[in-house]
């Protein structure tokens, strides 16, 4: 109790973002596909280091006693394992419960030969680029979305920073629009925010007017295997049957042609959780929501449009330290995904 009262400024210390955007530059490996996230301004970072050298950074938020880290740690993955332990270690002594939030199986396991309980959260959706193909009947209805919106007038451009001002102001008018009055959410994934989108490339669809109708924004991971996209807005006054599609598309032939091996098409949260008899009872409430609550979130349809076009799922978990009951851990996850800033 007083560690916690006293508290620990090594983890509450302002994240040096071009420090983090050097380390990520530097390293020769990337273990988590979060690693831009870190970027956003709403998390803080925590670096393991060897003779002065950064070889793995944990990005988190810290929710009353709990410290929710996004992701696995970011960098060497030979160096996992006594990172990890380092981490843990300064978070009993700071009085911190680690809640690692969207994991994969294998850090999972790793996770619990340290005693930590986990369930599983859902699934991240992948394409293998190395298999997308356009060609063949099988794929005609693919190809004629491209051709509907060339003919159409509509073109596809893919551009990086530096951005004018004028054009992240058509931009906001986007995202507003979209947004429709609802609340950014945040943590464990992109919202606007300009500094944040100066760090991204962004994909524009311009109208036969050459006015952008829809943007995506590149998650700015530093890997050269997997393009992971993150912010997704269009017009709503703008949109038309199969834009995103439209765009979509165009980014996996960029993808393709610049020779990365997967396109992250991001979470379907509570796909395949609890449909076991086995399963936990948390993951069976959840398998519930999934089946349920579309009124709440878009779960099924989610998880429906992306199968579209995933060529693989990979079981996403959360994973908490014993001491941790599994709803205050929940809780304290969306108390961070509120996309709130943190101050000071």
């Amino acid at each position: 109790i007083l560690n916690y009262m006293k508290g620990d400024n090594e983890f509450l210390n302002e994240p040096d973002l071009d420090e983090y955007e050097k380390f990520l530059a530097e390293i020769d490996q990337n273990t988590s596909i979060a690693a831009g996230l870190g970027f956003l301004g709403d998390k803080y970072i925590h670096y393991y280091e060897e003779d002065g050298q950064k070889l793995l950074a944990f990005i988190y938020q810290v929710v009353n006693n709990k410290i929710i880290v996004m992701g696995e740690p970011i960098g060497r993955e030979d160096y996992l394992d006594q990172g990890l332990r380092y981490f843990v270690y300064k978070c009993e002594k700071s009085a911190l419960k680690p809640v690692f939030y969207e994991v994969g199986r294998e850090f999972t396991m790793m996770l619990h030969d340290y005693g930590y309980d986990f369930m599983k959260f859902g699934e991240n959706a992948f394409l293998d680029l190395g298999e997308f193909s356009l060609a063949g009947r099988i794929k005609s209805s693919l190809r004629n979305i491209l051709n509907r919106f060339e003919k159409d007038g509509y073109r596809f451009e893919l551009i990086d920073s530096p951005y004018d001002e004028k054009l992240l102001d058509r931009l906001e008018i986007i995202s507003d629009k979209w947004l429709k009055g609802r609340d950014e959410k945040g943590f464990s994934m992109g919202f606007f925010d300009r500094s944040y989108l100066s760090r991204s490339e962004l994909a524009l669809v311009y109208d036969k007017d050459d006015a952008i109708a829809a943007f995506i924004s590149i998650m700015p991971n530093y890997d050269d295997k997997i393009l992971t996209i993150d912010l997704m807005r269009y017009d709503t006054d703008m949109n038309v049957n199969s834009m995103m599609d439209y765009l979509f598309l165009n980014l996996f032939i960029y993808g393709k042609d610049r020779g990365y091996k997967y396109f992250n098409l991001g979470m379907a949260p509570l796909s395949n959780v609890g449909i076991n008899k086995s399963a936990y009872l948390p993951e069976k409430i959840a398998s519930l929501i999934f089946k349920h609550a579309d009124f709440l979130y878009p779960f099924k349809g989610l998880r429906n449009y992306k199968s579209k076009y995933a060529s693989i799922w990979d079981g996403k978990y959360i994973s908490f330290a014993k001491g941790n009951f599994i709803l205050t851990s929940i809780s304290a996850i969306l108390f961070a995904d509120k996309g709130k800033i943190k101050e000071g």
